[in-house]
């Protein structure tokens, strides 16, 4: 896998070109959590993230996870906006698509326009791991050619 601290500068300049996707995990932590609810979230984003990372290294760069936001709180639309400017800044130093990884179900598109792909396991649609793998395999796929959709 390839997070962003794995990159040296040099590296960065000689492989930005095919580096071309942002994955930019949500925790959606509210502060709220228990210790105990804290961890439990983190393993399931790592777990919901190794789905993209491993099947597309070389490709995709993981930034650090967004922890704590006001996702579905309330209606006030300051995290929202918050979000929608790091992938504005993401895609201005580069990345040509950014996708938004999270296990959270009130992360959509409809709130994060700006992202290329949404990927939770409500958005995803299926139940058992090896097809959610596969599902995301098709999402990321579709995302990078669009005009190439199998089904």
């Amino acid at each position: 896998m390839m997070k962003f601290s794995d990159l040296t500068r040099e590296q960065w300049t000689e492989w930005r070109p095919y580096l071309d996707t942002c994955l930019l995990p949500i925790t959606g932590l509210t502060g709220l959590e228990s210790p105990v609810e804290a961890a439990e979230r983190l393993e399931e984003l790592r777990d919901w993230l190794d789905l993209v990372e491993t099947p597309f290294h070389g490709r995709v760069v993981t930034y650090p996870a967004y922890h704590y936001s006001s996702f579905g709180m309330n209606d006030r639309d300051d995290a929202w906006f918050a979000l929608q400017e790091v992938v504005r800044m993401v895609k201005r130093i580069g990345f040509k698509y950014v996708i938004i990884m999270s296990c959270q179900p009130h992360i959509s598109k409809e709130n994060l326009s700006e992202a290329d792909l949404i990927l939770t396991p409500y958005s995803v649609g299926v139940e058992n791991e090896k097809s959610i793998a596969k599902m995301i395999e098709i999402k990321v796929s579709e995302m990078w050619n669009p005009s190439q959709t199998d089904h």
